[in-house]
């Protein structure tokens, strides 16, 4: 109807238009390195360092050949020279009772014979090694010397003057020498001579031959050689 028109009023709302979404492309899953735990506020420390592991001994003797009551010296090395592995203990045994070994590795020549050490080493970390080495004893050399007094004119023995003993070369200090069970010396008096025997004793050591010496420590040396000087 005229004059009586109304205006509708219409709200009209406008939405934004949202930005399209775009999904970059999936470069694949990619796992970053691990650098380890990491304690906040502190510096990654290095791997430790575990030196130069041992692969064995290497046993010295300073001497393999020994005479009776002599000594000599064995000294034990881990191999190889680098290794940083430490000796924690050694022990030492011999085959026989021809030498005797303390716990320092002295050896000590008791009989003439062959002995085989026994070196068993044990390190710091819990290795053990062993290894052996070989000693020889060998009889030492004594020589008895007897000098027989002659008679110049008639060429008749008289007595002895002197008996000498020697030991590898070196005099030493005797008892008694025995041949054929006669007594033949005594230890050197102050003039360093002795005449011990008469000229039928004498008589007997003409030839040389076998004895038996006892040093003045007491130690009997059997089959000595005595050799006679006819001065």
């Amino acid at each position: 109807e005229k004059g009586n028109n109304k205006s509708a009023s219409v709200k009209v709302t406008v939405s934004k238009a949202s930005e399209p979404t775009v999904k970059p492309e999936d470069p694949g899953t990619t796992t970053p390195e691990d650098p380890g735990t990491i304690t906040p506020g502190t510096t990654p420390s290095e791997p430790e360092d575990k030196g130069v592991a041992s692969t064995g001994i290497k046993v010295n003797v300073d001497k393999e050949e020994l005479k009776i009551n002599e000594t000599a010296n064995i000294t034990v090395t881990l191999e190889p020279s680098e290794t940083t592995d430490k000796i924690k203990d050694v022990k030492y045994e011999s085959n026989n009772d021809n030498v005797t070994v303390n716990n320092n590795g002295v050896i000590t020549a008791k009989k003439d014979g062959k002995s085989t050490i026994t070196v068993t080493v044990t390190t710091n970390d819990g290795k053990t090694y062993t290894a052996t080495c070989d000693i020889t004893v060998v009889k030492a050399t004594y020589k008895v010397v007897v000098k027989i007094k002659r008679d110049e004119a008639t060429k008749t023995l008289l007595n002895i003057y002197d008996v000498i003993v020697t030991k590898d070369g070196e005099k030493v200090n005797y008892t008694k020498v025995m041949f054929n069970g006669t007594n033949i010396g005594i230890l050197a008096t102050s003039s360093g001579k002795d005449n011990v025997l008469g000229v039928n004793q004498v008589s007997q050591l003409t030839n040389g031959g076998e004895a038996t010496i006892t040093l003045k420590d007491g130690t009997i040396e059997e089959h000595v050689y005595v050799q006679i000087i006819n001065d």
